[in-house]
Protein backbone atom coordinates (compact mmCIF):
# COMPACT_ATOMS: atom_id res chain seq x y z
CA UNK A 1 0.00 0.00 0.00
CA UNK A 2 2.47 2.58 0.59
CA UNK A 3 4.60 1.85 -2.17
CA UNK A 4 1.55 2.56 -4.49
CA UNK A 5 1.03 5.89 -2.42
CA UNK A 6 4.72 7.23 -3.27
CA UNK A 7 4.12 6.26 -7.01
CA UNK A 8 0.52 8.29 -6.77
CA UNK A 9 2.96 10.90 -5.28
CA UNK A 10 5.74 10.87 -8.26
CA UNK A 11 3.11 10.21 -11.01
CA UNK A 12 1.03 13.52 -9.39
CA UNK A 13 4.63 15.90 -9.34
CA UNK A 14 5.22 14.74 -12.96
CA UNK A 15 1.45 15.94 -13.92
CA UNK A 16 2.04 19.33 -12.07
CA UNK A 17 5.40 19.71 -13.62
CA UNK A 18 3.58 19.04 -17.07
CA UNK A 19 0.64 21.71 -16.32
CA UNK A 20 3.58 23.88 -15.54
CA UNK A 21 5.58 23.79 -18.44
CA UNK A 22 2.49 23.67 -20.89
CA UNK A 23 1.43 26.87 -19.20
CA UNK A 24 4.17 28.33 -20.10
CA UNK A 25 3.78 27.62 -23.84
CA UNK A 26 2.38 30.20 -26.44
CA UNK A 27 -0.87 29.47 -26.78
CA UNK A 28 -0.46 28.14 -30.90
CA UNK A 29 2.64 26.54 -29.86
CA UNK A 30 2.72 22.86 -31.25
CA UNK A 31 2.66 19.93 -28.87
CA UNK A 32 3.31 16.20 -29.91
CA UNK A 33 1.53 13.12 -28.03
CA UNK A 34 3.37 10.03 -27.94
CA UNK A 35 1.05 7.60 -28.21
CA UNK A 36 0.78 4.81 -25.23
CA UNK A 37 2.83 1.66 -25.54
CA UNK A 38 4.65 3.41 -29.51
CA UNK A 39 6.77 5.80 -30.50
CA UNK A 40 4.32 7.14 -32.59
CA UNK A 41 3.80 11.01 -31.98
CA UNK A 42 0.76 13.03 -33.02
CA UNK A 43 0.30 16.75 -33.28
CA UNK A 44 -1.84 17.98 -30.55
CA UNK A 45 -2.52 21.64 -28.61
CA UNK A 46 -1.57 23.19 -25.80
CA UNK A 47 -5.00 23.27 -24.62
CA UNK A 48 -5.84 20.03 -25.35
CA UNK A 49 -2.83 18.40 -23.59
CA UNK A 50 -3.10 20.75 -20.81
CA UNK A 51 -6.58 19.31 -20.30
CA UNK A 52 -5.41 15.89 -20.37
CA UNK A 53 -2.75 16.37 -17.56
CA UNK A 54 -5.63 18.55 -15.47
CA UNK A 55 -8.11 15.39 -16.14
CA UNK A 56 -4.98 12.83 -14.73
CA UNK A 57 -3.69 14.94 -12.04
CA UNK A 58 -7.63 14.84 -10.59
CA UNK A 59 -7.63 11.53 -10.73
CA UNK A 60 -4.51 10.64 -9.62
CA UNK A 61 -5.36 12.89 -6.30
CA UNK A 62 -8.47 10.67 -6.18
CA UNK A 63 -6.84 7.68 -6.05
CA UNK A 64 -4.28 9.12 -3.49
CA UNK A 65 -7.16 10.10 -1.15
CA UNK A 66 -8.78 6.65 -1.90
CA UNK A 67 -5.11 5.54 -0.44
CA UNK A 68 -5.23 7.42 2.36
CA UNK A 69 -8.53 6.66 3.21
CA UNK A 70 -8.26 2.96 3.06
CA UNK A 71 -4.84 3.01 4.92
CA UNK A 72 -5.94 5.15 7.95
CA UNK A 73 -9.33 2.89 8.17
CA UNK A 74 -6.98 0.01 8.59
CA UNK A 75 -4.76 1.26 11.09
CA UNK A 76 -7.59 2.24 13.12
CA UNK A 77 -9.13 -1.87 12.34
CA UNK A 78 -4.85 -2.63 13.73
CA UNK A 79 -4.85 -0.69 16.63
CA UNK A 80 -8.60 -1.97 17.93
CA UNK A 81 -7.36 -5.54 17.31
CA UNK A 82 -4.19 -4.56 19.61
CA UNK A 83 -6.15 -3.22 22.07
CA UNK A 84 -8.94 -6.40 22.30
Amino acid sequence: MERRKVEVQVKMKEQEVLNYELSSLKPRAKVYRQQQNSNIMFLSGVQQEMHRAKQNLDSLQKEYRDLETSTSHTERREEEEEKS
